[in-house]
Formats: structure tokens, sequence, C-alpha cells
């Protein structure tokens, strides 16, 4: 079909079978009976633009290719055919040449291309592949729904929501899927190879770093995400994280809740903020009269003395996407004296250091306080750790956003027990859901707390506005996959796509 209606052309190219089968527009064109055609539509329109314009499908998506020299000859090639002028009007020639080549796995589908030549735009849409044999519907899988109720999806579906699946379980519930719906629970290779109906694996949550995207983009699967959707949450909770670690907040509670020291010392100030928090220490201090006022000998606010304000903190931010950004916003916001943004830590000497970036090393020196808010790919595992610790101030607090592993959490609890730095809170641990005996961080049942650490339990992401946002854009991706409107241009793909068309996007 070929069409057009005002200055919008709208040129729709089936290929249910090989040879290439039908090109229909309303006036006379040559039809092509090769495998690999170039269809051009030498077409006469009073536009703005004179602009060629060459598309090229890849699996399931089309590729956009555009020069804008003025007056430029048509695209030619001797091997293949092509197709004589559809429409003349006014004077002014649009070369609009579309490149057919077979692939196997789009040998089914249908490719809409749509062109705005006044607004000098093109968009383009593939529809997804056929459903499976004998299913008159996509089927849904849902993995985890006790993190996030699905959305109300407008196209028929069927679908299984499970409250919580373990990795073991996978691969039996996404066979017959056509889209999955995963968040924290691994969708692997292998569980990917019982699933042959597989297209589109739409993870709830921003973080993918468990996702092999190069596997999903060589078997066609399009994976999508929630990007950005809990940066006001996670931003906001650095700041409940930060003063809760600086302040010894859980620690206080326990002490008013938990036993009689406030009352019996008069201040709990020299409980709160020692440096060793044994009970012999602790004991000892009842019979030290300590100033009140006196300053670590480590710098100046350390874990023995009084904390630091935010007027005197140097911030350190490893992750300088969406989030990093909140969170400077909002470190400036609250009075924070200076912040450094840190350069990536596998760099080849200052030839690397793009502008605004501190030096990794650097910034380990420099910063009072350090947020972690960066992905996790393998050179980011164990990015802080027993090295990058020692060279840490004596006075600094360190605080996970992002992901655990990240920081290596057995160099941490050395770290805190030997006072290397004041204090450490995290979000994050790299055996999640965590229990007693599931990390250094986390010791057993009766045995000796790691000391100056506050942990809450991978709850940052967690508000009305984040659910708002993943229901969002998790409809966003799915619908727009079975619309077949996710690629919007050559270099241009919605901005939940992460893998799309046999290409991984970011």
């Amino acid at each position: 079909m070929f069409k057009t209606t005002g200055r919008v052309i709208s040129v729709q190219l089936q290929a249910p079978t090989y040879p290439w089968s039908q090109i229909q527009p309303s006036s006379n064109l040559n039809r092509t009976t090769s495998l690999t055609a170039l269809a051009r539509l030498t077409i006469f329109l009073p536009t703005l633009t004179r602009s060629r314009t060459i598309c090229t499908p890849t699996k399931r998506t089309w590729s956009l290719v555009q020069n804008t020299r003025p007056n430029e000859a048509p695209f030619q090639s001797s091997s293949t055919s092509t197709l004589s002028p559809a429409f003349h009007q006014h004077q002014h020639q649009h070369y609009f040449s579309t490149l057919l080549s077979r692939s196997s796995s789009t040998s089914q589908s249908k490719m809409v291309a749509n062109l705005n030549l006044n607004g000098h735009s093109a968009s383009f849409h593939s529809s997804p592949p056929p459903l499976p044999p004998g299913k008159s519907k996509h089927h849904i899988v849902m993995l985890e729904s006790i993190h996030c109720a699905p959305p109300t999806f407008d196209f028929p579906h069927t679908m299984d929501t499970h409250l919580r699946t373990t990795p073991a379980q996978v691969a039996e519930r996404i066979r017959d899927a056509t889209i999955v719906i995963a968040c924290v629970v691994p969708v692997t290779p292998a569980d990917m190879d019982q699933a042959p109906h597989l297209d589109i694996l739409a993870v709830m949550a921003v973080g993918i770093g468990w996702v092999d995207k190069a596997d999903c983009a060589r078997r066609g699967v399009t994976v999508t995400n929630c990007i950005a959707g809990n940066v006001d949450a996670v931003s906001e909770h650095f700041l409940g994280l930060y003063f809760a670690a600086r302040k010894n907040l859980v620690r206080a509670h326990r002490a008013v809740t938990q036993t009689h020291d406030w009352k019996e010392k008069g201040t709990l100030t020299k409980t709160l903020f020692s440096s060793d928090t044994s009970p012999k220490n602790q004991t000892e201090n009842q019979n030290q009269d300590q100033d009140q006022d006196q300053v670590s000998a480590r710098g100046g606010g350390g874990a023995s003395g009084p904390p630091m304000g935010c007027g005197q903190e140097v911030l350190g931010i490893m992750g300088y996407g969406a989030l990093g950004k909140r969170i400077e916003k909002l470190a400036k916001a609250v009075g924070f004296g200076e912040v450094l943004i840190s350069e990536r830590k596998h760099g080849h000497g200052h030839k690397d250091i793009r502008q605004g970036r501190t030096p990794f090393t650097e910034t380990l020196r420099r910063a009072t306080t350090i947020c972690i808010c960066l992905p996790k790919e393998p050179d980011t595992v164990d990015l802080i750790a027993e090295k990058e610790l020692r060279q840490m101030r004596p006075d600094a607090c360190l605080i996970n956003l992002a992901r655990g592993g990240i920081v290596n959490e057995a160099a941490l609890a050395k770290a805190l027990r030997e006072h290397w730095i004041a204090c450490a809170a995290t979000d994050v641990l790299e055996v999640e859901p965590a229990f007693p005996g599931s990390s250094p961080l986390v010791p057993e049942e009766g045995g000796e707390e790691v000391p100056n650490l506050t942990i809450s339990p991978h709850i940052a992401w967690y508000t009305q506005s984040t659910i708002e946002n993943y229901k969002r854009l998790l409809k966003q991706g799915i619908e727009g996959w079975v619309a077949g409107t996710l690629q919007h241009g050559p270099d241009k793909v919605d901005e939940v796509v992460v893998v799309h068309g046999g290409k991984v996007w970011r």
C-alpha cells in the first residue's frame, strides 16, 4: 500500500512469502520478484526539504539513514530493480529509497514507514512476529508481583502472575510466554532456551545488571526497563542514609529503647560517637571525663568525636547518570560544602579525565562522604575493595545505593571494625534477601555486629511515585513493542529500550 494524505506519506510493505510479493501503490509501479530489492520512489511534492532517505530493515525494525545535501542524484544500484515514479506534483523532487533485505526471522513481518516531509522527520515501525501456533493472544508471565502489581495492558493477552519466583522456577514458568515481566530474579540464557516464543523481556526495575544483553540481542529478544523511574525516591533515600549514618541514629534508637544508658550517663554523645563500640570500651567510657567537644585526632569529626555537619562535607559521587545528578542537586540544597563528580576508575591517565570530573583516586582521598550510584557491570564489581577503603579518609562515610557487589562486603566490614573509615550505609547487599550469616555485613545470630553501619533492605526505590513510574514505563515498553513503535529512527529508540532489533542500545 502506498498513499498520501496532504504532506504525510505512508508506505506499507508486506512480505509474507518470497519472492517479495507486493507493493500496491495507488499509481502503477513495477513489481520486483528479487529476494533483495531496492525500491526507489521518486516523489514530487511541494515540501521544504530536499533530503534523500534510505530505509533499511533490521530484525523487526527499520533503520534510517538520511543525507540532506540538496539536489543529490537518486541512489543507484545495478544489482537491484527499481520502481517507477509514483506521483508528480510541482517541481521539487524527493527521492525516497527503501532497501528490502530478506531475513529468515522476518519473512512473516509487516513493516510500515511514515514520513512527515514537511516536518523533516520520519518514523518507522514493524509489527511483532506472528503469535505462536494455535495462539490468538500474547501470553504474559509476571515473575514477581510482590514488588509491584502489573499495569493494565490495552491489547489482547493472557497473563500468569506469580507473587514470587525462585531462579529454579523461572524456566518452567516462562515456557509458553511471549512477554516476560521480571524484576530481581534473573532470566538467564538457559531459561530462555526453554521459552521458544519469548520476544520481549520487560524489567520492572532500573537495574539490569543480571540481563545478558548480548545474548538477548543474538536471540532477537527485546529488553526494556523502567529507566530513571526511581530517581526521586533513591536520591531522597541517600539523604536518609547519610543522616542515619553520620548521626548514628539506629544505635541511638536502640540505646534509648533497650538500655538505661541515657538516664545513667546523662548523655549518649560519648557512647554514640566513640570509635570503639565494644562493651568493654563503653564501660571504660563511663569512668572517663572526656571533653564533650573533642575532635577526632584522625581528621576532625570521624568515628571519635562529634559528627560532621553538612557544610563540612565534601561529597564524592560515583555514577553521574540521572540519579547522580539528582543526588548532587539535593546535596547542594541541604548545604554540602563541596561536590566532586568522580571519573571512572579504569582510565588511562589524565587524558581520560572529562571536564568537570575528579580522578577516581583523588575522589577517594578528598571526599568525606562517598555515594555509590552506578550500574553493576563486570568492571564495577569490587569497585570499592580493601585498597580503595584504605585510601579513604578516616572520617569518611561510604553510602551504597547501587547494587550489592560493587562494594566488597568483607573489606567494608573489616574497614569498619578496624576504623579505617568513620561509618557506612547501604541499601543493597550481594545476597538478597539477606539474613543472619548471609553477608560479612550481616553476622550470624549472636555474632558481634559491624559497628557504625546502617543497612536498609533494598527499599530506597519504594515510594508511591516510583510505583506509578514503574507501571507507566512497563506499559510504555510492552505496548510499544506490540505496536511496533519502539524504534524511532536509525539511531533512536524509545527511552525504555535496552535491547531491540538485534542491537544493544545501552
